[in-house]
């Protein structure tokens, strides 16, 4: 027979404050790691969207024969190729530490 739990009391709900605050901080922190992902995420698409886009006018530069141009393109794309990699990480370390946060706030349940 399932039974509820007891309500909190004045008391019990003085002692579990602290612990509700700091739970509510983290999971703020939680979504803005989140969030940031999301950006980051959102950069690499963009810039691996424009590393394409600039290899595609190298290769009509070079069939139109102006090879100066087209490798100019191609170490443009090589660039953004770059910054997107650096999007990708830091988008997978926010991630990361949404997770973290995460997996910290059951802790907060637990104790209170």
């Amino acid at each position: 027979q399932p039974t509820t739990p007891p309500e909190l009391t004045a008391v019990g709900e003085q002692v579990a404050a602290p612990y509700y605050a700091a739970m509510q901080q983290d999971m703020a922190a939680q979504f803005a790691f989140q969030e940031q992902g999301r950006q980051f995420s959102a950069q690499e698409d963009s810039l691996r969207h424009s590393a394409d886009v600039l290899r595609k006018q190298a290769k009509q530069y070079k069939v139109a024969g102006q090879a100066d141009m087209a490798k100019k393109l191609q170490k443009q794309a090589r660039g953004l190729e770059k910054q997107a990699e650096g999007a990708e990480m830091a988008g997978e370390s926010a991630f990361a530490g949404a997770d973290k946060m995460a997996k910290g706030v059951h802790k907060y349940e637990d104790y209170a």
